[in-house]
């Protein structure tokens, strides 16, 4: 669709961080989102680029949850937009993935989507949006 083929023809043509920064957070504000991140997985590493909250980011490293976040989870097994909620059914409480949602909504992160992005060299790069509020899942991009 349109907000998502510009944002990705901006991203591609980003000769710095500044533009994609600016990029992201153009569509990240103008779709409703509060923050963004775009993940680079190579192998077992991830590079990262995000302006979610230096707190999250730190407790997400110390806690390992690269390992139950879905929109790494899910990014691995297909290529397709996923939406993801902290209130989503089917999460057993007490899980990993339970404690994972619980934690991530304490930092503003309840809901959003990731978009993953076969890239160069048979990677997959991950563009996710949060935001605190309850996901519309009738929520189309545009």
């Amino acid at each position: 669709n349109g907000k998502l083929d510009n944002l990705l023809d901006r991203i591609e043509v980003a000769r710095s961080n500044q533009a994609l920064r600016s990029a992201l957070t153009a569509f990240t504000s103008s779709s409703g989102f509060d923050c963004f991140a775009y993940i680079h997985l190579r192998g077992t590493t991830a590079e990262v680029f995000t302006n979610y909250p230096n707190e999250w980011r730190n407790r997400y490293l110390e806690n390992r949850y690269e390992v139950v976040d879905p929109v790494i989870t899910s990014a691995r097994r297909s290529l397709r937009l996923e939406r993801w909620s902290s209130e989503a059914p089917g999460i057993q409480r007490g899980s990993a993935q339970w404690r994972f949602f619980r934690d991530a909504e304490a930092f503003g992160l309840r809901s959003g989507i990731s978009v993953p992005i076969k890239v160069g060299f048979g990677g997959i790069a991950i563009l996710a949006f949060a935001s605190n509020q309850r996901l519309n899942w009738t929520y189309k991009i545009e």
